[in-house]
């Protein structure tokens, strides 16, 4: 969502078509309350210019401007941009078959017939395709809905680096604790505390190689770093990490030290630890929201667990520039023959997609 002001108004250019905010339980009712289109009297005071084509999928937005002949590429392209759309709306469509919808309208089942696929019997095959000769390419990434399969395609992943790992352990000590005899202290010892993990906040141990790619999981304003930035390990100290920026227009090398993350226990709200680590997790695999904003050359992308909020599927879809450059990995009970045209029938990846239809309205 971008905000930019003018001398008469406030023009806001967004799209429906990202993942909504992030609220306890994912109840839907306090996912569109929280939305700012959900109030009215705010709402009605902005221009919206909704965003309606992809712009990563260059050649097709080319193609499309110029009209005229067009190349196999070109219509590829623009059949997987028209996909694009139709996914973020849980539109029937040739590309993208509805063939079966909740009571709702919310959560449909997709069959994409233009998406190429592995299986999960297949993985060795899906590692060639993204790691050709098991060689790690480190513009290639893994995308998955929990962070249970992130953690296993890192692991996956970080085996095919040959370098030495290295394990770097946290500080863990309280900060605010309501305990004038030391009691919790003495029952919650430093191993305890060390075996507590939240998001967004990296454990007490991370084991790193050079060469791993990462995620900056904390913004860090004095190196020009955004949270969620990718970055690549150069070497390993004990105080600082160096590594080589990834995704910018001129690549830069920064020293990353250990910060302090604060961190709530679950024993109420007058618990608290806080963890000196390195703010970085292995991204040789990411969640869908993790890859909102970003551009990814190569994505091999996991639905054996489905999308679980809306506009997942649509920001996992839409990161390449090239949709050659994008397959799924699923399970054999997620394929569904289909009909393509009057003579065919095809095997095709199916998948639940959850859009809500409230925020299209309310965005309209």
């Amino acid at each position: 969502m971008y905000f930019g002001e003018t001398a008469s108004h406030i023009v806001l250019s967004t799209s429906e078509f990202k993942t909504l905010p992030i609220v306890k339980r994912n109840d839907k009712r306090s996912i569109l309350e929280a939305l700012i289109s959900s109030n009215t009297d705010i709402w009605r005071q902005f221009n919206t210019h909704p965003l309606t084509t992809n712009m990563r999928l260059a050649t097709a937005a080319a193609a499309r401007a110029r009209g005229g002949i067009l190349t196999a590429e070109e219509e590829a392209q623009l059949m997987y941009a028209d996909m694009l759309i139709d996914v973020s709306r849980n539109k029937h469509s040739p590309l993208c078959q509805a063939i079966l919808t909740s009571d709702d309208n919310d959560i449909v089942r997709l069959a994409l017939p233009l998406m190429k696929y592995y299986t999960d019997i297949q993985w060795q095959r899906a590692l060639d395709w993204l790691y050709p000769g098991r060689q790690l390419d480190y513009t290639a990434t893994i995308l998955c809905a929990t962070n249970e399969s992130v953690d296993m395609w890192n692991s996956v992943a970080q085996n095919m680096n040959l370098s030495i790992e290295k394990t770097l352990t946290s500080k863990d000590t309280f900060y605010e604790v309501d305990d004038p005899h030391d009691h919790i202290q003495r029952m919650l010892s430093t191993t305890v505390l060390n075996n507590f993990r939240k998001s967004g906040i990296p454990n007490h141990k991370l084991i790193l190689k050079v060469g791993d790619v990462c995620l900056v999981t904390r913004a860090l304003c004095g190196l020009q770093i955004a949270n969620n930035s990718r970055v690549r390990i150069v070497s390993i100290g004990e105080h600082t990490i160096q590594v080589t920026t990834m995704g910018e227009n001129t690549e830069r090398t920064v020293r990353i030290p250990r910060i302090t993350f604060k961190f709530r226990l679950p024993y109420g709200k007058s618990y608290q630890l806080t963890r000196k680590q390195f703010p970085l997790r292995l991204a040789y695999a990411m969640t869908y929201n993790k890859s909102q904003s970003q551009t990814l050359s190569k994505v091999l992308l996991d639905v054996t667990s489905p999308p679980f909020s809306h506009g997942q599927l649509y920001v996992a879809l839409s990161r390449v520039r090239d949709c050659r450059n994008i397959v799924m990995f699923l399970k054999g009970e997620q394929l569904t023959e289909i009909q393509i045209d009057e003579h065919t029938r095809q095997l095709v990846p199916t998948i639940e997609n959850i859009v809500y239809q409230d925020v299209i309205e309310l965005n309209n």
